[in-house]
């Protein structure tokens, strides 16, 4: 089982990246109507993502692998899950944007 969540939580990970990169070459063009649908659905993806790499993250960390212990000790992960953190606030204020949009995309 442990190898399967490794695999989900790199899956979920890639997709993330894959999102962002996404939305930053959709923001850079002409903004159509059918460009701000692509926007919203690139920010869904990089949301449930972003979910899906939190929450299997941190199964795999009290569940699996080395165990919390290990991992809230370790300098490195503090600083990937803080970084996580603050990359995710930061990404509130554009989604909440982009959702505005819906409302004038029907």
């Amino acid at each position: 089982m442990t190898p399967f969540f490794a695999f989900l939580h790199h899956l979920a990970a890639f997709a993330l990246v894959g999102a962002v990169a996404s939305e930053f070459i959709l923001i850079r063009g002409e903004l159509t109507v059918t460009r701000a649908r692509q926007v919203l659905a690139a920010d869904m993806v990089l949301g449930v993502s972003a979910g899906v790499v939190l929450v299997v993250g941190f199964t795999r960390v009290f569940r699996f692998d080395k165990g919390a212990d290990y991992y809230f000790h370790s300098i490195p992960f503090i600083g990937k899950l803080s970084l996580f953190v603050v990359v995710a606030l930061l990404s509130i204020y554009p989604t909440v944007q982009f959702l505005s949009w819906r409302a004038v995309l029907g």
